[in-house]
């Protein structure tokens, strides 16, 4: 794969794409304007585009401030808001006019925001280990994640993260994800949106941004539901959403949603595409293909 850029609303966006089929998938990747502690970016997908690919068109993007994609231009698009506007605004940059949507946390709010407000445009929406989406409950996420290393971003501590959060790290071995990752923790681009998050009031604005959203996902959810077919991955060992908030989410979507379905994959954390590739295809792939057929 090589990378492409187009531009969206402004924002040099890269983004790689493969395959070719009745069928499009798009991939989006979580993290986003958030304080992850890691940097994400499309490169997240490097084990599964050539899978998917086999049987349809892949597209995977860097949000705006993310892996080789531009900064927000406006103080209004730091926000998730924005980041749906974006999202959209990528499909139509790159003439995709329906899409199977595949979101991992914060890129899952971003696909089910796009199912709520332009179901057009979207055949499916996956979800994929989405704390951002999932209801929280007692868990022991705060006690997961304590003494990471400084500095943070740096190289050490982003593996340090991605391992505590992964059922084994041998994913972070592989691919260019992690040593893109950290260059990208030192370029220009990425100081200047994390410095801009940190010290003034546009890291407020993203959180509230996002905190409004997921509110307003469970008054949808309760009147409306989610109107296109949608699939869950989960890792069976996530310590930042755990089964069991999985499983109350796929109860609150398939009350309205008949074509919904929830897959758990065994020995996989809080990334179970990177974790376990071909199950993961798997799932994703036989979810579209039967909605295609």
């Amino acid at each position: 794969m090589s990378d492409k850029f187009v531009t969206v609303s402004g924002v040099k966006t890269r983004y790689v794409e493969e395959g070719s089929g009745p069928a499009t998938l798009v991939l989006i990747h979580g993290g986003a304007l958030t304080d992850p502690g890691y940097c994400p970016s499309a490169t997240v997908w490097e084990h599964n585009i050539a899978g998917l690919a086999q049987s349809a068109r892949v597209l995977a993007y860097d949000a705006p401030g993310q892996g080789q994609s531009e900064a927000p231009k406006e103080d209004a698009d730091y926000s998730y808001d924005g980041l749906v506007r974006h999202a959209r605004g990528f499909l139509d940059a790159t003439e995709v006019k329906k899409a199977h949507l595949v979101g991992h946390d914060e890129g899952a709010m971003i696909a089910l925001r796009l199912a709520f407000e332009a179901p057009e445009r979207v055949a499916s929406l996956t979800i994929v280990a989405s704390p951002a989406i999932a209801p929280a409950g007692d868990a022991d996420i705060n006690f997961a994640l304590m003494g990471r290393p400084h500095p943070i971003y740096g190289a050490e501590s982003q593996r340090w993260l991605l391992s505590r959060t992964s059922y084994t790290d041998h994913h972070l071995r592989a691919g260019r994800w992690m040593e893109e990752a950290a260059e990208t923790a030192r370029g220009e681009t990425f100081r200047a949106v994390r410095a801009k998050l940190t010290e003034g009031k546009l890291g407020a604005q993203v959180r509230a941004s996002l905190a409004k959203l997921k509110a307003n996902n469970y008054v949808r959810f309760r009147e409306t539901g989610v109107s296109v077919p949608t699939l869950m991955v989960w890792g069976h060992q996530d310590p930042l959403s755990p089964v069991p908030f999985a499983i109350s989410l796929f109860q609150i979507v398939s009350a309205k949603q008949p074509l919904t379905q929830i897959r758990i994959l065994n020995q996989a954390g809080s990334m179970p595409f990177r974790e376990q590739p071909p199950a993961f295809d798997a799932a994703v792939g036989g979810f579209v293909r039967a909605l295609e057929t």
